[in-house]
């Protein structure tokens, strides 16, 4: 506890990345940063490859219809990276 009685804590991830967003786009003097977007943590070597083989094989995809920016697409994707 501090001395006014609050308990300290440890920021989030969340709390460190956003800081970290806005002191570039503060020092750069304009936004940077995607407005909307899904963040997750990756939590194991399967889900980082699984994202890696996403991302890798967008350029390919482009030609195929798909949106690249539907979040329920791009999850879906992943997913099927995990199982096979």
């Amino acid at each position: 506890m501090s001395n006014n009685g609050r308990i300290i804590s440890a920021p989030t991830l969340q709390t460190i990345i956003g800081q970290f967003k806005r002191s570039v786009s503060k020092s750069l003097g304009f936004q940077i940063w995607q407005k909307s977007f899904y963040e997750r943590v990756i939590r194991n070597k399967n889900e980082y490859y699984a994202y890696w083989k996403y991302i890798d094989g967008n350029p390919i995809n482009i030609d195929n219809g798909n949106d690249l920016f539907d979040l329920n697409y791009a999850l879906n994707k992943i997913e099927e990276a995990l199982r096979g």
